[in-house]
């Protein structure tokens, strides 16, 4: 960012300037006067320094008096309060000393305020970092960091399809409540953080009640101090628009959301949803990708944050399953794409109405195709364990675990139940479809997902004979 910007202003002719200098303080003299200069400032060294926390304070008044001589606004210097924010500290700390600098250093120096706020090359771009040699890197990289593992890269934008009424708002308004209260979701580890939801389809009773079911559900209470609801129904919701001639341009609401994540230090944004927020045509990639990389992209590097976008997939997307709209810059343009889905069976009806399956469908950082089962139960979804029964909801646990007991039983007897329909008596199908009334569809749906879930196994019971049969090798707890 530093270097972009300073390349927007290097062109003002503006000379370089020290306000940790030491000669007397001189009176009246412009930015322009050459005998402020003493000494060249260096703002990558300068920038490199502050963020290993090398002379913070001073190397900040410094870089400060680097970019008022250059021309700056207040504006475009506090802009830089996120990218130096230390650890420990939160990044309206920063804003207040970097405003603190820039009034001192005006004042000492009678450098007037320009009369430009944010640059139309500024607003228009994010700067882009230049290249850097191989051979600089020292030691072993970092972790890569996640706000929900495995599932939602910390840093990056993700976006959550679903079709609508499917629950897509209320699972994403969950696990916002989730990172504030620094809770597991759905059995995955999320990291703690201020989040802010920016809900435009819900009015502000919708969003009481919402969170009101959530935190009943959930067992929050009043302990949610840390996230953020906005309710935007029947505003102007509009982050990016085109005009089909030139690049897409960010608007007044896109610095609303970025000034108060900055103010609030909030570390996961929800975008609800696409349609009110993305002012283009979705089915051009180029201004697909401009909303994604120049909007929300922008935000998360703006912010230090990570962003959340909600969309509905298209007619051809739920018919083929991949869950995608438009076009493909919206899924090649996000590092992790999900997909929230009724249950469907073999035949493509609905297992059960409150069931919602979770689909990772694009993973740029982890293994793709993983999935969550939820249900949906007094207004939030609660996890649920479909590995023993994902064929049909309608037989209890109780009942899995006794067909699974009969299963280990003919295994120690040395005459194991079959997966085989030549096996005879010894086949497992009828034995379930006689004993639970079930039918032999269900039946043979449980014995496929029990194999696929690691639950039973084929394998040889004696040596002698070489029978195979049904093993029982992972019996739930």
């Amino acid at each position: 960012m530093i270097e972009h910007i300073d390349r927007v202003f290097s062109e003002r002719g503006s000379k370089e300037i020290n306000l940790l200098a030491t000669a007397a303080e001189p009176a009246a003299k412009t930015v322009n006067d050459t005998s402020l200069v003493t000494g060249i400032t260096n703002p990558e060294t300068l920038l490199k320094d502050i963020k290993d926390g090398v002379l913070w304070h001073n190397n900040t008044v410094r870089l400060v008096g680097h970019y008022l001589s250059r021309g700056w606004s207040d504006e475009e210097i506090v802009r830089l309060s996120s990218e130096i924010t230390m650890p420990g500290y939160t990044v309206d700390q920063t804003k207040q000393e970097i405003e603190r600098a820039i009034l001192d250093g005006r004042r000492k120096w009678n450098i007037q305020k320009p009369n430009h706020a944010l640059t139309e090359q500024y607003q228009d771009h994010k700067a882009e970092p230049g290249p850097i040699l191989a051979s600089s890197f020292k030691g072993t990289p970092p972790p890569r960091q996640w706000l929900m593992e495995q599932w939602i890269p910390e840093n990056t934008v993700s976006i959550l399809y679903g079709n609508g009424g499917i629950g897509k708002t209320i699972f994403a308004h969950q696990l916002a409540a989730h990172v504030a209260a620094g809770q597991d979701f759905m059995g995955v580890p999320v990291k703690r953080n201020n989040a802010l939801c920016v809900l435009c389809e819900d009015d502000i009773d919708e969003v009481h009640r919402r969170q009101n079911d959530i935190s009943l559900q959930q067992g929050f209470g009043d302990a949610l101090d840390k996230l953020h609801l906005w309710s935007r129904v029947g505003h102007d919701n509009l982050m990016m628009t085109f005009d089909g001639k030139s690049a897409g341009q960010i608007t007044p609401f896109y610095e609303e959301i970025r000034e108060y994540a900055l103010e609030h230090s909030i570390g996961f944004i929800l975008l609800d949803v696409a349609a009110d927020l993305f002012g283009g045509n979705e089915n051009s990639k180029s201004d697909v990708t401009q909303f994604l990389k120049s909007g929300c992209a922008r935000l998360t590097l703006e912010t230090d944050s990570t962003v959340l976008l909600l969309a509905h997939p298209s007619v051809a997307g739920m018919a083929s399953g991949s869950g995608i709209s438009g076009n493909t810059a919206w899924n090649n343009s996000v590092r992790s794409r999900l997909y929230l889905t009724n249950l469907p069976d073999e035949e493509g009806g609905i297992t059960n109405e409150d069931m919602r399956l979770l689909t990772r469908m694009k993973a740029n950082y982890a293994q793709k195709g993983a999935k969550i089962y939820m249900q949906w139960v007094e207004g939030a979804f609660v996890p649920k364990d479909i590995a023993l029964h994902e064929a049909s909801l309608d037989l209890s646990t109780y009942q899995v675990r006794e067909i699974l007991s009969l299963v280990r039983d003919q295994w120690d007897k040395n005459t194991p139940y079959s997966s085989a329909p030549q096996s005879g008596i010894r086949y497992i199908i009828p034995v379930i479809v006689d004993n639970f009334d079930v039918t032999e569809k269900v039946a043979k749906g449980y014995l496929r997902d029990w194999m696929k879930n690691g639950i039973l196994e084929e394998a040889t019971v004696n040596k002698k004979s070489k029978m195979r049969g049904l093993k029982v090798i992972n019996f739930p707890s």
